[in-house]
């Protein structure tokens, strides 16, 4: 089954301007949710490491209470990637059995948990071209490229890149 394109947010369509200059009416505001998204319980620690880390990436009040469940599928997603990819550096991506050697199992199940990471980080706006969709997201927090590179300070202590040590 063929799908379009998913639609894009009123604030988006109101922030690219009319284009094609054909009528569209008035724009209907986006349903919004209410609150802040509340990590849930059973998060371990590094989900929950990722999960704030996410939050504080986003631009503020895009995400609400009602983005819970997304949040929390990215970064259990994001969990069992990370433990996948331990066991396969152990174990090896083939594995003996008594039919002779196949490929691990765990290949399949690491495939389905970046397919669900990317699904996620779509609609939560975490890839270049989703963030490219966002409202006000491709413009530069400085006009000075290089204070943006640098710190807006200029010093080389909150810089973007890490020192090699």
């Amino acid at each position: 089954m063929a799908m379009g394109r998913p639609p894009k947010s009123s604030v988006l369509k109101a922030a690219e301007g009319n284009r094609a200059k054909r009528g569209r009416g008035r724009l209907k505001e986006d349903v919004r949710g209410r609150g802040l998204p509340v990590p849930p319980t059973n998060l371990t620690r590094a989900e929950l490491g990722l999960w704030r880390s996410i939050v504080a990436a986003l631009p503020p009040a895009l995400l609400s209470g009602a983005d819970v469940s997304v949040l929390e599928r990215m970064v259990v997603a994001w969990a069992r990637c990370r433990t996948i990819e331990k066991t396969l550096k152990l174990e090896g991506l083939i594995v003996a059995t008594p039919q002779g050697r196949i490929r691990n199992p765990l290949v399949s199940i690491l495939k389905d948990a970046h397919t669900e990471m990317h699904r996620c980080g779509s609609e939560l706006g975490l890839s270049p071209a989703a963030r490219a969709r966002l409202p006000g997201g491709n413009e530069p927090d400085t006009d000075d490229i290089m204070d943006a590179l640098l710190g807006m300070d200029g010093s080389l202590e909150a810089t973007w890149w890490e020192k090699p040590q």
